[in-house]
C-alpha cells in the first residue's frame, strides 16, 4: 500500500533528476501555498520545487480490494530579480513549464509500468497547472494538481 512517504519521495527524485536537487544544492521543499503566497523565502535555489501535503479518498471498487485516491499538488517556482522585467518572466515562466511537461511525461511513463507501485492509476487528463505569481519576492511558477490513486488489499497483515 502506498503511505505518505512514497509520493514524497517520488517528488523528491524529480527534483533531484530535474532540478540537480542534493541535500547541499535545495531545489525540493515541503512548503505550502501559503508559504508561497505570503513572502515565500528559501535558502536554496531555483528553480525549485514545492511539495503540498495532500487528502486522500478511500473507494471501494467492490472487489478485493480498496483504492486510495489522492489529489497531490506541487509547484515548480523560478525567480526574477527584477520583476518589470517582463522577458525574464517569460523565461522563467517557459523553464518552469517545461520542468512540468518532463514530469508529467515521467508520470505518465510510470502509470504505465506495471512495476511502478506508486502512481499505478494516475488520471493524466486530471493534471491542471494554475499560475503563480509572487511579486513581492519575485517568484513565478505553477500549482500543480494530479490525481493519483493506488489499490491495496483489504486483508490486513497479522502483526
Amino acid at each position: 500500500m502506498t503511505k505518505y512517504s512514497d509520493i514524497v519521495n517520488y517528488f523528491r527524485a524529480f527534483a533531484e533528476k530535474y532540478l540537480a536537487h542534493t541535500p547541499t544544492h535545495k531545489t525540493f521543499y515541503m512548503k505550502g501555498l501559503d508559504e508561497f503566497l505570503n513572502s515565500l523565502t528559501v535558502d536554496g535555489n531555483y528553480p525549485c520545487m514545492l511539495f503540498h501535503k495532500y487528502d486522500f479518498r478511500i473507494g471501494d471498487n467492490s472487489y478485493d480490494s480498496l483504492t486510495k485516491d489522492r489529489v497531490v499538488a506541487f509547484s515548480v517556482i523560478g525567480h526574477v530579480s527584477d520583476i518589470d522585467d517582463y522577458e525574464a518572466q517569460t523565461e522563467v515562466m517557459d523553464e518552469c513549464e517545461e520542468i512540468i511537461n518532463y514530469i508529467v511525461n515521467d508520470m505518465r511513463a510510470d502509470a504505465r509500468d506495471q512495476r511502478n507501485d506508486v502512481v499505478p492509476f494516475t488520471k493524466m487528463d486530471s493534471v491542471q497547472a494554475t499560475v503563480l505569481e509572487n511579486y513581492a519576492d519575485g517568484n513565478f511558477g505553477y500549482y500543480v494538481t494530479i490525481d493519483i490513486s493506488s489499490v491495496h488489499k483489504t486483508v490486513n497483515p497479522v502483526i
